[in-house]
């Protein structure tokens, strides 16, 4: 089945389900769609779930890979009066692709921009106050690389718990190494990052944080040793609320983020590092990165390293960004007890 000249009955693979097809050649697909009137059975598009934990439930249950198929709509992972303790959960060997219009054959006649495909997972369980909001929309504990979540909007969670209930509003990961694609980040209030690693190796690509709310790293919070590689994603008008630090991402702890075709601008700290803030023995890599008008409190308005971090920057642009003495050159890049590596780099005033 993988056409690679090998019979697959000479193949050394797991046939979980013994229908005589080996799992990596055999994925299942479950359907849901908030607005389906048929049995519920996830076998098609009629049929849908209308509810995201239905399918996810199902994929418990099957020892195969399994693909789940999301048409646009909201999905609550609780209902109405529910606990705030619900979120969606990533698993191993499950791929969640939102951007469906309901009709689709294959993957890829959907639309996976999350701007346009409109397919939200939310964390406002009543439509009312934020006060009663999930903690976390969607979480990962120990979910590898196969735990994929693409094409979707996060929003509205409420991380203002105690620990692990404070950070992460959006996405919380903890251990393992998930696959998140095209996913737009938004309108998310934590004490700590509206997405958050905690000794973890996620990988994000194409997607977005905006107008995000966080004490420490309005958009993301890494720590833990975490190793985060960022390519072509976006960050705007996320906020580090008083009293924190890290308007855009807040990098701690030992941990190494890489950020490839990367956009920070429009995104403010009341303290240090309007767009990025880097402490305790972390590395920051900016490849052909552009940061521009962030604003700190206090000092780097693009970005403030500290406490022997490193930030090394290749090909990048730190422009027009501000912090309380103004916009010249430590309003771009703004150390202490830190280290500065940079090849081609452009520090621009206002």
């Amino acid at each position: 089945c993988n056409s690679n000249g090998v019979p697959d009955s000479c193949e050394s693979a797991t046939d979980c389900d013994t229908n005589g097809v080996i799992d990596f050649c055999e994925t299942a697909i479950i359907y849901v769609d908030a607005s389906a009137a048929g049995g519920e059975t996830g076998l098609d598009w009629e049929n849908a779930y209308t509810d995201l934990q239905d399918a996810l439930l199902e994929a418990d249950g099957l020892c195969v890979p399994v693909e789940i198929w999301v048409a646009a709509g909201t999905y609550a992972p609780a209902p109405p009066g529910g606990a705030r303790s619900a979120s969606f959960a990533l698993r191993d060997n499950v791929a969640i692709f939102g951007g469906f219009s309901g009709t689709e054959d294959v993957r890829d006649q959907r639309n996976p921009d999350p701007l346009a495909g409109a397919t939200i997972l939310t964390g406002d369980l009543d439509g009312g106050s934020p006060v009663n909001n999930s903690y976390h929309v969607v979480t990962a504990d120990g979910a590898g690389a196969s735990a994929v979540l693409d094409g979707f909007i996060i929003r509205d969670g409420n991380a203002n718990g105690v620990s692990p209930d404070q950070s992460g509003a959006g996405l919380l990961i903890v251990g393992g190494a998930p696959t998140v694609r095209n996913c737009l980040f938004r309108d998310n209030s934590a004490v700590a990052g509206a997405v958050a690693a905690t000794s973890a190796n996620p990988t994000f690509t194409d997607c977005i944080w905006l107008d995000n709310v966080a004490q420490f790293g309005g958009a993301t919070w890494f720590e833990g040793g975490s190793n985060v590689t960022l390519t072509a994603c976006g960050f705007y008008g996320n906020q580090a609320s008083a009293g924190g630090q890290g308007g855009g991402l807040g990098i701690s702890a030992g941990s190494t983020v890489d950020l490839t075709n990367c956009v920070i601008s429009g995104n403010v700290s009341a303290g240090r590092g309007g767009g990025l803030y880097a402490q305790d023995s972390s590395t920051v890599t900016l490849t052909n990165c552009t940061l521009s008008e962030n604003a700190a409190g206090s000092f780097g308005g693009g970005i403030f390293a500290f406490v022997e971090s490193q930030v090394l920057t290749r090909n990048s642009i730190l422009w027009a960004n501000i912090d309380a003495g103004g916009s010249d050159e430590t309003a771009q890049l703004d150390f202490d007890n830190a280290t500065l590596d940079y090849q081609a780099q452009e520090l621009l005033k206002q």
